[in-house]
This record gives C-alpha cells, sequence and structure tokens, in this order.
C-alpha cells in the first residue's frame, strides 16, 4: 500500500469540500438566527392600552376596499375620535347605538373613524351595523403597537397633534357611560343586549 502524500490527496479533497460547505451553512443559520432572536422581543413586547396624554404617531393600514390608507393629524381642524373595535366583540356589537349616536350628534365637532382588529366579515359587519365612518384595517406592526390595538372597543380622542386627549376601554356601562356623555355632552342611548337588535 502506498502511503506517499500524493495517494492521500483524493480523499482529502472531499474532506475539505464537505468541511467548506459545513463552514459556509453554519455561518448562513447563525446568521439567520441572530436576525429572528432580534425580531423576538418585538413580537413578545404586550400591547398596552394607551392613555390619555400619550403622543401618537400617524396610524397605517387599509381601507375596507383594500387600498392602503394612513391616518394623520393637523389636516382635519377637529379632534378625531378613533373607535376601536372587532366584528366578533359582543361588547361592541352591544355598544353600537352608542357609538351611532355620539357620530351623529358630535360629527360636526369631532372627526370619527374606526380601526378594526380583524378583518373577518368585516364588510358585512360594517354594512349591518351602520357604522357611517371611514374604517381602517390590517393596521400595521408599529400601529398596532402605538395605538394599543389589542382590546375592544376602545375609544381615543386625540387632538390635531396626535396626543391623546381622552381614553375609554372598554363598551360605555358604569363610570365609562358617565364620563363619555360628560365629554361629548350628551346623553347615550345604552347598550344593546341582542345583537339582532343593533
Amino acid at each position: 500500500m502506498d502511503s506517499s502524500p500524493m495517494s492521500q490527496r483524493p480523499t482529502v479533497l472531499p474532506l475539505l469540500s464537505i468541511l467548506l460547505v459545513s463552514l459556509i451553512a453554519n455561518v448562513y443559520l447563525s446568521r439567520r438566527v441572530a436576525v429572528l432572536a432580534s425580531l423576538r422581543p418585538l413580537a413578545e413586547t404586550p400591547i398596552e392600552p394607551v392613555k390619555a396624554g400619550a403622543t401618537l404617531p400617524k396610524l397605517i393600514g387599509f381601507t375596507l376596499d383594500g387600498r392602503s390608507a394612513t391616518l394623520e393629524y393637523g389636516h382635519d381642524l377637529r379632534p378625531t375620535v378613533v373607535y376601536v373595535f372587532s366584528p366578533q366583540c359582543i361588547w361592541c356589537a352591544r355598544n353600537l347605538a352608542n357609538i351611532r349616536h355620539l357620530v351623529e350628534t358630535r360629527g360636526a365637532q369631532y372627526r370619527f373613524v374606526g380601526v378594526a382588529t380583524s378583518d373577518d366579515e368585516l364588510s358585512e359587519y360594517v354594512a349591518k351595523a351602520r357604522l357611517p365612518i371611514p374604517i381602517f384595517t390590517r393596521a400595521s406592526a408599529d400601529s398596532v403597537h402605538a395605538y394599543g390595538l389589542s382590546s375592544t372597543p376602545q375609544t381615543l380622542v386625540i387632538d390635531v397633534s396626535g396626543k391623546v386627549i381622552k381614553a375609554w376601554l372598554g363598551a360605555y356601562v358604569d363610570a365609562t357611560v358617565t364620563e363619555v356623555e360628560t365629554f361629548f355632552e350628551t346623553h347615550l342611548p345604552g347598550l344593546v343586549t341582542d345583537r339582532t337588535e343593533s
């Protein structure tokens, strides 16, 4: 058996090739893991409700017909009322008469927009609910976190600079109904207890 360096070279080349491919794969995978690890804190950051005093950026999302849309402040001189809801939310359905009343009675003083946290059956829901306001859906991840778009319903009153004047979490019951009525200087019709009545 020939043990000269020349006789060992053919077996070394495939091993070197395998080692090189393995090194390249490990470098690639370690970079992918680093990228994914850097994204994890955003995904795990809990979505906190917005509080009065916060300043919000523009909201980026889509309209009901699928066009990209941006909710900005300052172009309309009225404060903006952002009503956050979901078609699957029972308390949103119960609160419909209240939000419709606010739009009808205070639409001259405030700009009303709806932000849906789900677009499942959204067009049908909006038509049946008779919500006469622009609707945003599929908000960007940044907008979801900035606006606290997790719990529904929510009502945010935002001034022309983007500062939150009032923030109510939940349907208009108990102390909230009194606060909303006092703020908007109106008497609300109350909750609808049967979804078919909405």
